[in-house]
């Protein structure tokens, strides 16, 4: 997703964040990658946040039904340095940098904390600290509300689906290089049983030689 979500033509939501009053936020749906981006303007806190599933580590699958979201702070390339994504957050007055990972189980159980969100601020060329405790406690309040509002909008499965799909090719390729993996460990493990066999075979020959005859032929 390479622009943030306009005003004039994106749909607004309004939520309330428990004691800190109230976020509008302009959202968009890039149905290409199946992500969101959001908008916010609100106490102390303004920029872009970007939602999408996150593929859990360790996983091969792509589970459209997955509990883990990635949320992104500000627009732009996930891998490339932080500092280069377009309008990061602004929260207490400190430019957020980075993401998090979050296990949405977890919120149905506890309101995020600070502990959660990850925030970052830089502090020079690619070189970035945590940011104050209280930046994060305000960002894990809105980025629950951001998650909670994802995961109640009508399209969200729809969106889940869209990023399944987006992620296929790269998924195609990788499990294709591991059935060509696959099937060269199997060759090699036909080989060596092929010479397990021809070993077994030479042995027995020998091993049913009577002991006089031993001899007789290994000199032959």
């Amino acid at each position: 997703m390479d622009t943030a979500p306009e005003a004039a033509t994106a749909p607004r939501a309004e939520l309330e964040l428990d004691g800190l009053g109230k976020l509008i936020v302009d959202y968009r749906h890039d149905w290409e990658k199946g992500e969101t981006a959001y908008q916010v303007t609100g106490p102390r806190v303004r920029g872009a946040f970007t939602i999408t599933l996150e593929q859990p580590v360790g996983s091969d699958e792509l589970d459209v039904d997955t509990p883990y979201v990635y949320v992104q702070y500000g627009i732009g390339d996930r891998w490339g340095w932080g500092d280069q994504r377009r309008d990061r957050p602004v929260i207490n007055r400190v430019r957020l940098l980075g993401g998090a990972v979050i296990n949405t189980d977890t919120m149905r159980q506890r309101r995020l904390t600070h502990r959660d969100v990850s925030c970052h601020r830089s502090v020079g060329l690619n070189c970035s600290t945590s940011a104050p405790t209280a930046t994060n406690q305000r960002c894990a309040l809105v980025v629950h509300a951001l998650i909670f509002h994802w995961l109640n909008h009508p399209e969200h499965y729809a969106l889940r689906l869209a990023w399944a799909r987006h992620h296929a090719p790269r998924q195609v390729t990788q499990a294709g290089q591991d059935i060509q993996r696959a099937w060269a460990a199997i060759r090699e493990q036909e080989a060596n049983l092929r010479a397990a066999r021809q070993r077994q075979a030479n042995a027995a020959l020998l091993a049913a030689m009577p002991p006089g005859r031993t001899a007789a032929v290994a000199a032959a």
